[in-house]
This record gives C-alpha cells, sequence and structure tokens, in this order.
C-alpha cells in the first residue's frame, strides 16, 4: 500500500486480493504517476475510515461512477458522508421550496377577500351587460327594420305587442305542459310502484302455485310471448303500409286532377261506410221488434205453462187425499182384526190381511213416486213464479216497451234523415265526379294523353305485325330489304315525334300492315 507520505510498501498476495474484494483499489504495476496520485488520496480517506471501523464491518453502501465525464478505470467508494451531504442538499431545496409556497400562500389568502368581493360585484354586472347587449341588439334590429322597409313605430309596437302575446301564450303552454309532466311522472312511477308489488306479489304466487298450475302459467306466458311476436310483426307489415299510402298520397298531390279524383273516391267510400253502418242499425232495430213480439209470445207460453201446473197439483192433491183415507180405512181394519175370534176366521182374514199388504206396498212405492213428482213440480213452480215475478208489473213492462218503441222510431226517423241526407251528399259527389269526368274529356291535353296512348297501342300492334312480316320474311329469305324498310320508318316515326315536341302540332298516324310490308300514312296538323 501507499502510506500518507506516499512511500510504496510491499503488499502480499492475500492483502491486495481483500482490499480488491472490498472495494480498495490497489495499483497496478505499470500505472503512471497521475493514477498513482488519485490512489494515494482516495486510500488515504479509506485509511481514515479504517481508522474508526473495521473494513469488514464497515458500512459500505456502493460503488459510484464518476461524476464527471471523464471514464475512470477505478471504482471510487461512497460513504455515509457522501449521503448526508446529498439529503441536506436536498433539505434545504425543500425547505427553500416550502418557504416559497407558505409567501405565496400568504399572498393568496391577502388576495381572496378582494377576489371575492370583485367575484360578488361582477356577477351582477355581467347579468347587466347580458341584458344591455341583447336590448341593444332589439335596438338595431327595429333600427335595421324601420330603414330598410320604411315602417313607422306604431306598426312595430303592434307587431311586439303580438309578439309578447305570443310569447306569454307560449309560456303559459309550457308551464302547463310542466305541471303535466311532473303529474305524468307522479303517475308513472306510482304505477311502477304498483306493477312491483304486483311482480312480487305474482312471484310468490307463482312459488306457492302447485306443479299444474306451474305449467299452465308457464304455457300461458309462451303464448304470450308468441302473440307478442305476432303483434311487432303486424305492426312492422302496418308501419309499411302507412309509408306507402304516405308515398302515394305525395304522389297524388303533385297531380292536381289526381289528387281531385282521390278526394271524391275518399268521399264516397266514406259515404259508403256510413249507409252500411246505418243499414247494420236498420238491422239492429228490425231484430229489436222482433225480439218485442217474440217476448209477448214467451209470456203467453209461461201462462200456459202455469196454468197446466196449477191443474197438475190439483189432480196430485187430490190423489194423496184419495190415498190417506183408504190408508186410514186399512189401519181400522187392522185394528179390527186383532180381536180374539175363531181359527178359521183368522185363517181367512190373514190372507185378506197378507193380501191387502202386497196392495198396500204398491201405494206405497205409488206414493213415494208421487211424491217425487210433486217435489219436481214445486221447484218448476217455483222457477215459474220467479219468471212471473219478474214479468209482474205488466202495466210497467208494457210502458217501458211503447217507450222503446217511440224511441226507436225516433231513431229510426233520424237514419232515415242522415240516409237521405247521404243519398242527396251521393248524388252530389256524383254529379261532380261526371263534371270533372266532361272537364276531363273538353280538356285537349288530356284528348291528346287518350290518342297518344291509342296510337302506341296501335303502333304496339304494328310491331308485332311487323316482327309476324320479318319472320315470314326470313322463311322466304327476304330479311334485308324488310329490315331496311323498317329502319327507314322508325326514323320517320323518330323525327315526327321530335318535330311534336317541338312544334307542339297534332300528329294523326295511320298504319297499313299487310303480311310482307309495312305503309305507314302521317298527317300533320297545322
Amino acid at each position: 500500500m501507499f502510506s500518507s507520505h506516499g512511500t510504496k510498501e510491499k503488499m502480499p498476495i492475500k492483502q491486495i486480493r481483500a482490499a480488491s474484494s472490498i472495494g480498495i483499489e490497489v495499483p497496478k504495476r505499470n500505472a503512471t504517476a497521475s493514477q498513482r496520485r488519485h490512489l494515494t488520496t482516495s486510500q488515504d480517506a479509506g485509511v481514515s475510515l479504517t481508522k474508526s471501523n473495521n473494513l469488514p464491518t464497515r458500512s459500505l453502501t456502493s460503488a459510484r461512477p464518476s461524476t464527471s465525464g471523464i471514464a475512470m478505470r477505478q471504482r471510487s467508494i461512497q460513504d455515509r458522508s457522501y449521503y448526508a451531504t446529498l439529503l441536506r442538499t436536498r433539505i434545504r431545496a425543500l425547505r427553500l421550496e416550502m418557504e416559497r409556497l407558505n409567501n405565496e400562500k400568504t399572498k393568496h389568502e391577502l388576495q381572496v377577500p378582494s377576489s371575492t368581493a370583485l367575484e360578488q360585484t361582477a356577477e351582477p354586472l355581467a347579468l347587466e351587460i347580458r341584458q344591455l347587449e341583447s336590448t341593444l341588439m332589439d335596438y338595431n334590429f327595429l333600427l335595421n327594420k324601420c330603414s330598410n322597409n320604411n315602417i313607422n313605430l306604431v306598426e312595430l309596437r303592434e307587431e311586439w305587442q303580438k309578439l309578447k302575446e305570443n310569447n306569454d301564450q307560449q309560456l303559459k303552454m309550457l308551464d302547463d305542459l310542466f305541471e303535466e309532466k311532473k303529474n305524468v311522472e307522479k303517475q308513472l312511477k306510482n304505477a311502477e310502484e304498483k306493477l312491483n308489488m304486483e311482480k312480487q306479489r305474482s312471484e310468490t304466487t307463482f312459488k306457492n302455485m302447485e306443479n299444474t298450475f306451474a305449467k299452465k302459467y308457464e304455457a300461458a306466458e309462451m303464448k304470450k310471448l308468441q302473440l307478442n311476436e305476432i303483434i311487432k310483426e303486424k305492426e312492422n307489415i302496418l308501419n309499411q303500409l302507412l309509408d306507402k299510402q304516405e308515398h302515394l298520397k305525395r304522389a297524388f298531390q303533385t297531380d292536381a286532377i289526381k289528387s281531385q279524383a282521390c278526394k271524391n273516391i275518399y268521399i264516397s267510400v266514406e259515404r259508403c261506410e256510413k249507409l252500411i253502418q246505418v243499414e247494420n242499425i236498420r238491422e239492429q232495430l228490425r231484430d229489436e221488434v222482433k225480439n218485442y213480439n217474440a217476448s209477448d209470445q214467451q209470456k203467453e207460453s209461461l201462462l200456459r205453462t202455469i196454468k197446466h201446473g196449477k191443474k197438475e197439483l190439483q189432480t196430485i192433491e187430490k190423489q194423496i187425499t184419495r190415498i190417506k183415507n183408504r190408508i186410514e180405512k186399512v189401519e181400522k181394519e187392522i185394528g179390527t182384526k186383532n180381536e180374539p175370534s175363531d181359527n178359521e176366521e183368522m185363517n181367512f182374514q190373514s190372507a185378506e190381511y197378507f193380501n191387502n199388504a202386497d196392495e198396500e206396498e204398491k201405494k206405497i212405492t205409488d206414493e213415494r213416486l208421487i211424491k217425487m213428482n210433486i217435489s219436481k213440480f214445486r221447484t218448476q213452480i217455483q222457477q215459474l213464479c220467479q219468471e212471473m215475478e219478474k214479468y209482474g208489473n205488466v202495466d210497467q213492462l208494457y210502458e217501458n216497451v211503447e217507450n222503446k218503441k217511440k224511441e226507436l222510431i225516433a231513431k229510426k226517423e233520424l237514419l232515415q234523415n242522415h240516409l237521405n241526407r247521404n243519398y242527396n251528399q251521393l248524388n252530389v259527389i256524383q254529379q261532380n265526379i261526371s263534371n270533372v269526368e266532361e272537364k276531363l274529356n273538353q280538356n285537349d291535353k288530356y284528348k291528346q294523353l287518350i290518342n297518344c296512348e291509342r296510337q302506341l297501342w296501335e303502333i304496339e300492334n304494328n310491331i308485332q305485325k311487323s316482327k309476324q312480316a320479318i319472320a315470314d320474311a326470313e322463311a322466304n329469305q327476304n330479311i334485308n330489304i324488310i329490315k331496311d324498310e323498317l329502319i327507314i320508318t322508325l326514323n320517320m316515326l323518330i323525327q315526327l315525334f321530335q318535330f311534336k315536341k317541338l312544334h307542339h302540332r297534332k300528329i294523326n298516324i295511320y298504319t297499313y300492315s299487310n303480311s310482307e310490308l309495312l305503309t305507314i300514312v302521317v298527317n300533320v296538323d297545322q
């Protein structure tokens, strides 16, 4: 090692290895003087550290690179003093920043009350500026309008009053709509709460339901979903049809004649629907009159059944009294037979007794059947009495029926008048349609359209005939001649239609077709 005085001492190999493992650099054999000086200074610091701490127990943190831009071959050691200096510098910087921030904070706190006062004064001033800007815009608008359109102040005031009234009305409408919205929202909330309550109840009931009812409920829900899908499909179809209807309405609105004809058709259809409704009401009235007549017949039938039931009851009561008398006689005979008598008489009487017992059993069975019939008749009588109570107040029923008759007659008269009005309106519509048709027939453009359609139809027929002639000519091998003639005729027709468009003259086309040739005669009206 190099001592503090710079004298060179010999070091063994073990010490060199230990020093290099710790981080102390050892000079090389071929080292320069500057390198050796640097090593002496660093090693002196290391010696001073080793005096206080041994090398293995020294707190070595890390080996830092060179702070200068020059690369170093050796390694310099960073101890606690180095890091302490770094921390002190960083703490000083942080303290300076804290002092600066505190100064700014105090300045800001001093400025806050003044800034709040300024903001409080600035807000109303800003509102005033906006109001003044709006009034200035209004005045500029009025000045421009007066200068450009030469309008008086009186007219402007009238317009202003109208606009003010409209604005007030619209504000009222908005307030009403807002209140309605609030009410609707409240109703919706209440409805949602009720729905949630009902859902909870339905869930609880569904959980407590049996398996059969649960399956039925699930099947009903599946049907509901299917029906909802069908409804959605139908709604889509309906929307498509409505779109088509709107498209057709727009198309009709462009053409005045078509729109007028369409209106007349709509009116006629509405009248026909009203006529159908009136006829249905008429049929209903006829059915009610028939039912009224049928009610009288029902009353008569009920009275007949009641009379017949009373007669049957009287006959049954008579039979019951007869049977009771017979039973009393038999009981008396049995009492007399119980007295003592001879054996022969007893045997004879016993035989008669048994015969009478058989007859009595038969009578008892008959009585039971009669009682069953009596109970049935009583139930029927009760039903008839209930019906009679319904129809007991015959006078009131007659009065109600007469009132209904009067009402129906009045309705009939009203409907008859309505029918007559509808017939008159239909006649007026038909007259309007006939007038429109006459106007269309008198219109030259409409006639020209009809003539053009006829001419086109004739031309199409002639073209078909010419095609047949071409086919025949192809069979006869005279195709080229006919083709040239047709091209010439078509060019002539094109020129004539162009002439018509330019000069707006009427052209009459007459065609004469044969199996081989096609001739076209054209007349132009001046």
